[in-house]
């Protein structure tokens, strides 16, 4: 019986299989060996990341939240066309 060429020892698949493998086990052994300083790295590398998409999301452009502001009328407008009268007044104008 023959195998396929992917499960083949020298096969593309199989070699970046391998290559990962070894990539962990390295990443695993330097954080056995460094503990303490693995994981402030990751500690600082997450909180760096927090403050960018922290930042990025705070800072929405002015034009951005008028046209959210717009679209919100644009919806209230909307169900006040298809609702009973008794209900539309008391949506905000």
């Amino acid at each position: 019986m023959h195998r396929s060429n992917s499960r083949e020892a020298g096969s593309p698949t199989n070699r970046v299989t391998e290559h990962l493998r070894e990539s962990y086990d390295a990443a695993a052994e330097c954080v056995a060996d460094h503990p303490a300083s693995s994981i402030m790295a990751v500690f600082g590398v997450g909180f760096g990341l927090g403050l960018l998409l922290g930042h990025a999301l705070a800072e929405s452009p002015r034009e951005e939240r008028h046209s959210l502001a717009a679209f919100g009328r644009q919806m209230l407008e909307a169900m006040r066309e298809h609702m009973p009268s008794s209900l539309a007044r008391r949506l905000p104008a």
